[in-house]
Protein backbone atom coordinates (compact mmCIF):
# COMPACT_ATOMS: atom_id res chain seq x y z
CA UNK A 1 0.00 0.00 0.00
CA UNK A 2 1.35 3.20 -1.09
CA UNK A 3 0.29 6.70 0.49
CA UNK A 4 1.32 10.09 -0.01
CA UNK A 5 3.01 12.24 2.18
CA UNK A 6 2.33 15.74 2.25
CA UNK A 7 6.02 16.83 3.64
CA UNK A 8 5.88 20.56 4.59
CA UNK A 9 8.79 22.96 4.27
CA UNK A 10 8.11 26.51 6.04
CA UNK A 11 10.67 29.04 5.07
CA UNK A 12 9.59 32.24 3.79
CA UNK A 13 6.50 30.26 2.66
CA UNK A 14 4.92 26.87 2.31
CA UNK A 15 6.71 24.12 0.38
CA UNK A 16 4.81 20.87 -0.09
CA UNK A 17 5.98 17.97 -3.00
CA UNK A 18 5.65 16.00 -6.16
CA UNK A 19 6.93 15.44 -10.05
CA UNK A 20 6.02 13.76 -12.97
CA UNK A 21 7.01 14.14 -16.48
CA UNK A 22 6.15 12.22 -20.44
CA UNK A 23 5.73 8.86 -18.53
CA UNK A 24 3.50 5.85 -19.63
CA UNK A 25 2.34 3.56 -17.75
CA UNK A 26 1.85 0.17 -19.48
CA UNK A 27 1.46 -3.65 -18.12
CA UNK A 28 0.76 -6.67 -19.80
CA UNK A 29 -0.05 -10.87 -18.60
CA UNK A 30 -1.16 -13.45 -20.62
CA UNK A 31 -4.96 -12.80 -20.16
CA UNK A 32 -7.27 -15.63 -18.08
CA UNK A 33 -5.89 -17.62 -15.18
CA UNK A 34 -6.64 -20.61 -13.24
CA UNK A 35 -7.69 -20.05 -9.32
CA UNK A 36 -4.24 -20.57 -7.54
CA UNK A 37 -2.05 -19.83 -10.41
CA UNK A 38 0.45 -17.05 -10.30
CA UNK A 39 0.28 -13.82 -12.42
CA UNK A 40 3.04 -12.29 -14.23
CA UNK A 41 2.86 -9.16 -15.26
CA UNK A 42 5.24 -7.31 -17.70
CA UNK A 43 6.57 -3.94 -17.54
CA UNK A 44 6.00 -2.16 -20.96
CA UNK A 45 5.76 1.43 -19.44
CA UNK A 46 7.96 4.14 -20.83
CA UNK A 47 9.51 7.21 -19.76
CA UNK A 48 10.56 6.40 -16.16
CA UNK A 49 13.19 4.65 -14.38
CA UNK A 50 11.22 3.42 -11.49
CA UNK A 51 7.66 2.07 -10.94
CA UNK A 52 4.88 1.71 -7.95
CA UNK A 53 1.66 -0.08 -7.91
CA UNK A 54 -1.00 2.36 -5.97
CA UNK A 55 -3.72 0.12 -3.96
CA UNK A 56 -5.08 3.22 -2.26
CA UNK A 57 -7.65 5.71 -4.08
CA UNK A 58 -8.33 8.91 -2.76
CA UNK A 59 -5.24 9.57 -0.64
CA UNK A 60 -5.50 13.54 -2.42
CA UNK A 61 -8.79 13.72 -1.09
CA UNK A 62 -7.86 13.42 2.71
CA UNK A 63 -5.19 16.41 2.45
CA UNK A 64 -5.69 18.23 5.18
CA UNK A 65 -6.44 14.83 7.88
CA UNK A 66 -2.85 13.57 9.95
CA UNK A 67 -1.21 16.64 8.62
CA UNK A 68 2.05 17.82 10.50
CA UNK A 69 4.51 20.60 9.78
CA UNK A 70 7.67 21.12 10.54
CA UNK A 71 10.26 24.20 9.88
CA UNK A 72 13.24 22.69 8.34
CA UNK A 73 14.65 26.08 6.40
CA UNK A 74 14.78 29.62 7.22
CA UNK A 75 16.36 32.18 4.80
CA UNK A 76 16.40 35.60 3.14
CA UNK A 77 13.79 34.38 0.46
CA UNK A 78 13.59 30.52 -0.39
CA UNK A 79 11.14 30.92 -3.24
CA UNK A 80 10.48 27.54 -4.12
CA UNK A 81 11.73 23.75 -3.31
CA UNK A 82 12.17 20.43 -5.55
CA UNK A 83 12.71 16.51 -4.07
CA UNK A 84 14.24 14.00 -5.40
CA UNK A 85 15.70 10.68 -4.31
CA UNK A 86 19.32 9.70 -5.72
CA UNK A 87 21.48 7.16 -4.36
CA UNK A 88 19.54 6.19 -1.15
CA UNK A 89 19.25 9.66 -0.01
CA UNK A 90 16.26 12.11 -0.10
CA UNK A 91 17.43 15.43 -1.73
CA UNK A 92 15.56 19.03 -1.58
CA UNK A 93 16.73 22.06 -3.86
CA UNK A 94 15.78 25.63 -3.24
CA UNK A 95 16.86 28.24 -4.33
CA UNK A 96 16.64 31.99 -2.42
CA UNK A 97 15.68 35.35 -4.55
CA UNK A 98 17.20 37.53 -2.16
CA UNK A 99 20.98 35.78 -1.55
CA UNK A 100 21.07 34.63 -5.53
CA UNK A 101 21.67 31.17 -3.53
CA UNK A 102 21.08 27.38 -4.35
CA UNK A 103 20.45 25.69 -1.24
CA UNK A 104 20.70 21.34 -1.06
CA UNK A 105 18.97 20.00 1.98
CA UNK A 106 19.91 16.43 2.41
CA UNK A 107 17.21 13.76 4.37
CA UNK A 108 19.24 11.25 4.30
CA UNK A 109 17.17 7.67 4.22
CA UNK A 110 14.28 9.59 5.15
CA UNK A 111 12.00 12.49 4.29
CA UNK A 112 11.40 12.21 8.47
CA UNK A 113 15.47 13.46 9.40
CA UNK A 114 16.13 16.63 10.08
CA UNK A 115 18.07 18.15 6.67
CA UNK A 116 21.75 18.85 6.67
CA UNK A 117 21.50 22.43 4.66
CA UNK A 118 24.81 22.87 2.00
CA UNK A 119 24.94 25.94 -0.48
CA UNK A 120 25.27 24.47 -4.55
CA UNK A 121 28.41 26.08 -6.15
CA UNK A 122 26.22 27.13 -8.90
CA UNK A 123 29.46 29.76 -10.48
CA UNK A 124 27.28 33.02 -9.36
CA UNK A 125 25.17 32.72 -12.72
CA UNK A 126 22.10 32.78 -10.16
CA UNK A 127 20.50 36.69 -10.10
CA UNK A 128 17.09 36.67 -8.24
CA UNK A 129 16.60 32.90 -9.08
CA UNK A 130 12.76 32.32 -9.30
CA UNK A 131 12.34 28.18 -9.62
CA UNK A 132 14.70 25.34 -10.50
CA UNK A 133 13.82 22.27 -11.48
CA UNK A 134 15.26 18.71 -12.43
CA UNK A 135 15.40 15.50 -14.68
CA UNK A 136 17.01 13.01 -14.73
CA UNK A 137 18.31 10.96 -18.34
CA UNK A 138 20.16 8.31 -19.04
CA UNK A 139 21.26 7.75 -14.86
CA UNK A 140 22.74 11.73 -15.09
CA UNK A 141 20.87 14.31 -13.46
CA UNK A 142 19.74 17.74 -15.29
CA UNK A 143 19.23 21.01 -13.30
CA UNK A 144 17.48 24.10 -14.89
CA UNK A 145 16.91 27.39 -12.89
CA UNK A 146 15.31 30.54 -13.49
CA UNK A 147 16.83 34.03 -13.08
CA UNK A 148 13.91 36.70 -12.81
CA UNK A 149 17.21 39.32 -13.57
CA UNK A 150 20.01 39.56 -15.36
CA UNK A 151 21.49 37.93 -18.25
CA UNK A 152 20.71 34.81 -18.34
CA UNK A 153 17.03 33.79 -18.00
CA UNK A 154 18.10 29.98 -17.95
CA UNK A 155 20.73 28.33 -15.89
CA UNK A 156 21.51 24.85 -16.98
CA UNK A 157 23.31 22.56 -14.47
CA UNK A 158 24.90 18.78 -15.04
CA UNK A 159 24.79 16.54 -11.45
CA UNK A 160 27.64 14.03 -13.01
CA UNK A 161 28.73 12.97 -9.87
CA UNK A 162 25.20 12.68 -8.18
CA UNK A 163 22.67 15.34 -6.47
CA UNK A 164 24.76 14.73 -3.40
CA UNK A 165 27.67 16.57 -5.00
CA UNK A 166 27.82 20.33 -6.74
CA UNK A 167 26.75 20.03 -10.23
CA UNK A 168 30.16 19.23 -12.75
CA UNK A 169 29.04 22.51 -15.21
CA UNK A 170 26.97 24.85 -15.19
CA UNK A 171 26.22 27.30 -17.88
CA UNK A 172 24.15 30.43 -18.44
CA UNK A 173 21.99 29.94 -21.65
CA UNK A 174 20.94 33.54 -22.23
CA UNK A 175 17.13 34.65 -22.53
CA UNK A 176 16.10 33.81 -26.25
CA UNK A 177 15.02 37.28 -26.78
CA UNK A 178 11.60 35.88 -25.39
CA UNK A 179 12.47 35.85 -21.20
CA UNK A 180 11.04 38.72 -19.32
CA UNK A 181 11.31 38.39 -15.44
CA UNK A 182 10.57 34.37 -15.79
CA UNK A 183 9.12 32.91 -12.49
CA UNK A 184 8.51 29.13 -13.47
CA UNK A 185 9.66 26.56 -15.70
CA UNK A 186 9.03 22.91 -16.07
CA UNK A 187 11.03 20.46 -18.07
CA UNK A 188 8.84 18.29 -20.89
CA UNK A 189 10.24 14.80 -21.88
CA UNK A 190 8.24 13.43 -24.80
CA UNK A 191 9.42 10.63 -25.66
CA UNK A 192 13.64 11.64 -25.80
CA UNK A 193 12.73 15.03 -27.50
CA UNK A 194 12.89 17.56 -24.40
CA UNK A 195 11.50 21.11 -24.31
CA UNK A 196 11.42 23.22 -21.20
CA UNK A 197 8.33 25.50 -21.01
CA UNK A 198 8.82 28.84 -19.29
CA UNK A 199 6.49 31.91 -18.04
CA UNK A 200 7.87 34.87 -18.34
CA UNK A 201 5.70 37.61 -15.59
CA UNK A 202 7.14 40.13 -17.35
CA UNK A 203 5.18 40.14 -20.50
CA UNK A 204 3.64 37.26 -19.52
CA UNK A 205 3.86 34.73 -21.65
CA UNK A 206 4.92 31.00 -21.94
CA UNK A 207 8.20 30.16 -23.82
CA UNK A 208 8.39 26.51 -25.15
CA UNK A 209 12.38 26.46 -25.76
CA UNK A 210 13.02 22.88 -28.03
CA UNK A 211 16.32 21.38 -26.98
CA UNK A 212 15.66 18.08 -29.53
CA UNK A 213 17.58 15.13 -28.44
CA UNK A 214 19.60 16.08 -25.62
CA UNK A 215 19.16 18.95 -22.88
CA UNK A 216 23.23 19.58 -23.19
CA UNK A 217 22.34 20.72 -26.70
CA UNK A 218 22.30 24.69 -27.10
CA UNK A 219 18.63 26.07 -28.37
CA UNK A 220 18.89 29.23 -30.24
CA UNK A 221 15.92 32.36 -30.67
CA UNK A 222 14.48 30.33 -33.49
CA UNK A 223 13.90 27.52 -30.67
CA UNK A 224 11.36 29.45 -29.47
CA UNK A 225 7.77 29.77 -29.70
CA UNK A 226 5.61 31.53 -27.64
CA UNK A 227 2.00 31.29 -26.25
CA UNK A 228 -0.42 32.59 -23.91
CA UNK A 229 0.33 35.93 -24.32
CA UNK A 230 -3.32 37.03 -25.38
CA UNK A 231 -4.84 34.99 -22.78
CA UNK A 232 -4.90 37.90 -19.96
CA UNK A 233 -2.44 36.26 -17.20
CA UNK A 234 -1.33 39.00 -14.64
CA UNK A 235 2.05 38.94 -12.14
CA UNK A 236 4.37 36.55 -10.65
CA UNK A 237 3.40 33.21 -10.47
CA UNK A 238 3.47 29.49 -11.58
CA UNK A 239 2.69 26.82 -14.12
CA UNK A 240 2.57 23.26 -13.94
CA UNK A 241 2.71 20.71 -17.12
CA UNK A 242 2.26 16.89 -17.21
CA UNK A 243 1.30 14.53 -19.99
CA UNK A 244 -1.48 12.11 -19.30
CA UNK A 245 -2.83 9.46 -21.88
CA UNK A 246 -0.73 11.06 -24.64
CA UNK A 247 -1.67 14.19 -24.38
CA UNK A 248 0.06 17.41 -22.53
CA UNK A 249 -1.99 19.48 -20.12
CA UNK A 250 -0.86 22.65 -18.02
CA UNK A 251 -2.16 24.51 -15.05
CA UNK A 252 -0.73 28.67 -14.85
CA UNK A 253 -1.52 31.12 -12.10
CA UNK A 254 -2.46 34.48 -12.61
CA UNK A 255 -1.66 35.61 -9.45
CA UNK A 256 -2.49 39.35 -9.78
CA UNK A 257 -6.23 38.62 -10.96
CA UNK A 258 -6.63 35.42 -8.45
CA UNK A 259 -7.50 33.33 -11.85
CA UNK A 260 -6.47 30.08 -12.70
CA UNK A 261 -6.04 28.94 -16.39
CA UNK A 262 -5.96 25.35 -17.82
CA UNK A 263 -3.20 24.77 -20.99
CA UNK A 264 -4.57 21.99 -23.22
CA UNK A 265 -0.91 21.51 -25.41
CA UNK A 266 -2.21 18.19 -27.54
CA UNK A 267 0.31 15.09 -28.47
CA UNK A 268 2.59 17.61 -29.47
CA UNK A 269 4.88 19.74 -26.82
CA UNK A 270 6.51 22.24 -29.23
CA UNK A 271 4.20 23.91 -31.17
CA UNK A 272 1.64 26.52 -31.89
CA UNK A 273 -1.83 24.35 -31.16
CA UNK A 274 -1.73 25.25 -27.05
CA UNK A 275 -4.89 26.69 -26.10
CA UNK A 276 -6.05 28.30 -22.88
CA UNK A 277 -9.64 28.04 -21.11
CA UNK A 278 -9.94 29.71 -17.34
CA UNK A 279 -10.54 27.25 -14.39
CA UNK A 280 -11.47 29.39 -11.83
CA UNK A 281 -11.15 32.23 -9.15
CA UNK A 282 -8.60 31.58 -5.96
CA UNK A 283 -6.88 33.94 -4.06
CA UNK A 284 -3.50 35.14 -4.90
CA UNK A 285 -2.55 31.82 -6.62
CA UNK A 286 1.52 31.48 -6.36
CA UNK A 287 2.51 27.12 -6.69
CA UNK A 288 0.90 24.81 -8.49
CA UNK A 289 0.97 21.30 -9.05
CA UNK A 290 -1.16 19.41 -12.03
CA UNK A 291 -1.16 15.80 -10.35
CA UNK A 292 -3.01 12.20 -11.83
CA UNK A 293 -3.65 9.66 -8.65
CA UNK A 294 -6.17 6.62 -8.46
CA UNK A 295 -7.51 7.32 -12.04
CA UNK A 296 -8.65 11.43 -11.31
CA UNK A 297 -6.67 14.01 -11.88
CA UNK A 298 -6.34 17.10 -9.50
CA UNK A 299 -4.37 20.31 -9.14
CA UNK A 300 -3.10 21.89 -6.14
CA UNK A 301 -2.52 25.39 -5.57
CA UNK A 302 -0.46 28.05 -2.76
CA UNK A 303 -2.17 30.77 -2.41
CA UNK A 304 -0.11 33.54 -0.21
CA UNK A 305 -1.97 33.84 3.02
CA UNK A 306 -4.95 31.80 2.15
CA UNK A 307 -3.49 28.35 2.25
CA UNK A 308 -3.68 25.42 -0.22
CA UNK A 309 -6.76 24.68 -2.80
CA UNK A 310 -7.34 22.05 -4.64
CA UNK A 311 -9.09 21.88 -7.84
CA UNK A 312 -11.15 18.09 -8.77
CA UNK A 313 -11.25 17.57 -12.63
CA UNK A 314 -12.72 14.18 -11.84
CA UNK A 315 -11.82 11.13 -14.49
CA UNK A 316 -10.91 14.00 -17.57
CA UNK A 317 -8.13 16.17 -17.08
CA UNK A 318 -10.25 18.16 -19.45
CA UNK A 319 -12.98 18.01 -17.59
CA UNK A 320 -14.72 20.87 -14.73
CA UNK A 321 -11.84 21.61 -12.42
CA UNK A 322 -14.30 21.69 -9.14
CA UNK A 323 -12.19 23.91 -6.46
CA UNK A 324 -12.22 23.27 -2.89
CA UNK A 325 -10.25 25.28 0.30
CA UNK A 326 -7.70 22.71 2.14
CA UNK A 327 -7.28 25.05 4.41
CA UNK A 328 -3.42 26.58 6.06
CA UNK A 329 -2.54 22.49 7.70
CA UNK A 330 -1.33 24.61 11.12
CA UNK A 331 0.92 26.96 8.85
CA UNK A 332 1.06 30.65 9.59
CA UNK A 333 3.68 32.26 6.88
CA UNK A 334 3.29 32.90 3.23
CA UNK A 335 2.54 29.74 0.67
CA UNK A 336 4.69 30.58 -1.85
CA UNK A 337 5.25 27.22 -3.57
CA UNK A 338 4.52 23.20 -3.13
CA UNK A 339 5.84 20.16 -3.79
CA UNK A 340 4.03 17.07 -3.17
CA UNK A 341 6.55 13.71 -2.79
CA UNK A 342 5.46 9.98 -2.30
CA UNK A 343 6.32 8.83 0.45
CA UNK A 344 8.64 5.78 -0.98
CA UNK A 345 10.95 6.24 -3.66
CA UNK A 346 9.49 3.73 -6.26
Amino acid sequence: MRKFRSTLFLVAGLFLGWKAFGQSASFTNKGTVCLGESIKFTNTSTGSSTYQWDFCHGDLDSLSVNTSVKTVLTGDFPIDVQVEYDLGNWYGFTVDFLSFKMLRLNYGGSLTNTPTVTEVNVSGLLSNPSQTKLLKVGGVWYGFATNYSGPDGLVRMVFGNGLGADPTAVQGLGSFASLSSPMSLEILDSGGDYTIAVYSSGTPKISLIHFGSSLLNNPTNSDVIETGGSVGLVGLSRLSVRQFNGNWFGLVNSVNDSKVYRMQMGAVVFDNATSFDLVGSIPNPEGVELIEEGGKYYGLVAARTNGIYKIDFGSDPAGTGTITPVGKLGVTDEFRSLDLVRDSPG
